[in-house]
């Protein structure tokens, strides 16, 4: 298994799973979102014990990790999808060096790809939640817009891939 191959961001962005009859709604989740502070035994586990296969990597920015998951400024993240296209991926965020101890590992969020995240955010409102607005693309050079909301204690994402 390559665990080393790099797709273009581009590559997530193919098949997310909008159920037709029900407008922008998701027929499933897109992702979930992992902060690790040991990415090599999260990939080890996900590759040799799970099965999963390393989708693509990219690395983020320090603004965008600090304005969707509150981050304290850094250098930045890299990122690692693992499966396949167009829904159960896992994203596997390392926490920077320079961040150690000051972020903890934890499940950051599941996400639901959305054709129309306006439509979701609105719809999160209707019910009393507080779903923030439209933020992207970021700098990382994935064009993709997300909207956060927390729901039970839970954070949730809508994405929507290409503006």
């Amino acid at each position: 298994m390559d665990h080393e191959r790099i797709k273009t961001p581009s590559a997530i962005l193919s098949g997310f799973d909008i159920d037709p009859g029900r407008g922008s709604m998701a027929a499933s989740s897109h992702h979930v979102a992992c902060i690790t502070d040991d990415p090599e035994a999260v990939d080890a586990f996900l590759t040799e014990v799970v099965g999963l296969e390393v989708h693509l990597k990219f690395r983020t920015s320090g603004v965008d990790m600090s304005r969707t998951a509150g981050w304290p400024e850094s250098g930045g993240a890299d990122i690692t999808m693992y499966g396949k296209p167009p829904a159960g991926i896992v994203e596997v965020i390392a926490i920077p060096e320079e961040l150690l101890g000051r972020v903890r590992p934890r499940i950051w969020l599941v996400s639901f790809a959305t054709t129309d995240i306006a439509a979701r955010i609105e719809a999160s409102r209707q019910q009393g939640l507080d779903a923030t607005e439209a933020i992207g693309p970021p700098d990382g050079g994935v064009d993709v817009s997300v909207s956060m909301v927390e729901v039970g204690g839970i954070s949730w994402e809508f994405v929507n891939f290409g503006s």
